[in-house]
């Protein structure tokens, strides 16, 4: 599991799928999905295989969610705010 290095920085609520999560402010919200969740973020379109962040630097683009109702974000390209609301799951549409 994966856990936060910094334990003194302060935290921010998000809810995470209508679930309270509490995550280090300025974290990203795909650290924030890895720490919290304990399994995949999204499904693949083509094979409804289980994917999750991977390269956390926006190039693979496995971690998408849905952040306020955005639609489709990068979450390793976005910082927590307080109150955040993120959906997983959301896959990248269908083909």
């Amino acid at each position: 599991m994966f856990q936060f290095l910094e334990p003194h920085a302060p935290l921010v609520t998000l809810k995470v799928d209508g679930r309270d999560v509490q995550v280090p402010a300025g974290a990203s919200v795909a650290l924030a999905l890895l720490a919290n969740t304990g399994g995949p973020t999204r499904y693949s379109p083509a094979a409804h295989g289980p994917r999750a962040p991977f390269c956390l630097m926006g190039v693979c683009h496995e971690c998408t969610v849905e952040i306020e109702g955005q639609g489709i974000t990068r979450s390793c390209l976005s910082t927590v705010c307080p109150g955040m609301r993120i959906s997983t799951e959301t896959g990248n549409g269908t083909l």
